[in-house]
């Protein structure tokens, strides 16, 4: 990945750590798995980039979910562009701060 989406990634990870006290490495992995239970009873809102962080936040905020990271492998593309750009990573920050004031306050 770009210097600037490791960059905004790791922000993003950072701060989901620091919130919910757990361990979060990747936040918009774009890879995660639900129990369908789950997902059926989830009012998701974002249907942009931000939907990772939703997510994540979903099941961080679900005290009777357990959050499981898996490594997965990955090989950096050759060609194309990302579709993901700054705006996203500031809607997915802001995204993450609303979700856990909106459950802690």
């Amino acid at each position: 990945m770009s210097f600037s989406h490791f960059v905004g990634n790791l922000l993003l990870s950072l701060t989901a750590r620091f919130l919910y006290n757990e361990q979060v490495t990747d936040i918009m992995t774009g890879q995660k798995a639900f129990r369908r239970s789950v997902l059926n009873s989830a009012d998701i809102k974002e249907n942009g980039f931000a939907v990772e962080v939703e997510l994540t936040c979903l099941s961080l905020n679900n005290c009777d979910q357990r959050f499981t990271e898996v490594p997965v492998p990955y090989s950096y593309r050759k060609y194309g562009v990302s579709k993901i750009g700054f705006l996203d990573g500031i809607t997915s920050f802001a995204k993450l701060l609303i979700l856990f004031l909106r459950v802690n306050t």
